[in-house]
């Protein structure tokens, strides 16, 4: 009788521990105030720096974006070969490899 109210005070004990370490892991920091500030800042400077990316963007990746384009294009016409061709699976897969390497016409 003695072992087994030992044990369930032992489980209390434990479980009231286990408690009060969840606790303190999910309450805050004293300096996070500071960190936050810091974190604010970071993303607005993050922000700004997306937006003189995105204004110099167009000119400065036209040329990859005609590249893009044409390979697109290419790859279109391609599948409309291997299409007309009536290509399945294997047979089709390596035409588009052919075709896109410029060896089928």
């Amino acid at each position: 009788m003695a072992r087994i109210f030992f044990l369930l005070i032992a489980i209390l004990c434990g479980t009231v521990l286990a408690g009060q370490n969840l606790l303190a892991q999910t309450t805050a920091p004293v300096g996070s105030s500071d960190s936050a500030t810091a974190k604010q800042k970071r993303k607005e400077e993050i922000a700004r720096e997306k937006q003189e990316a995105a204004k110099q963007w167009p000119t400065s990746n036209q040329k990859a974006l005609e590249t893009w384009a044409a390979a697109r294009q290419k790859r279109r016409d391609c599948q409309k070969q291997a299409s007309e061709r009536k290509l399945y699976f294997t047979k089709r897969s390596r035409f588009l490899k052919e075709c896109l390497a410029g060896k089928t016409s």
